[in-house]
């Protein structure tokens, strides 16, 4: 509270969407570091990432269905 000199946490201002923004970044963080084992299993790594390549996306996609965390927003 001192930090913010005396102001609620809720009126310091900044974007509504930054804790939604930072979850998300997390949330694919998480993704990505959850397929490093999957993908090495069949010969891939995430560094072979292109548009065109269906497995890689596949495996990502599904990284992202399967995970949770407990996040800011």
């Amino acid at each position: 509270m001192n930090k913010l000199g005396g102001k609620n946490p809720e009126e310091t201002g900044g974007f509504q969407e930054a804790p939604l923004a930072y979850d998300a970044v997390w949330a694919l963080a998480l993704a990505l570091n959850k397929t490093v084992g999957p993908l090495k299993s069949t010969g891939h790594r995430l560094e072979d990432f292109n548009y065109n390549n269906r497995g890689i996306t596949t495996e990502i996609y599904r990284a992202l269905n399967t995970s949770s965390f407990e996040g800011v927003s």
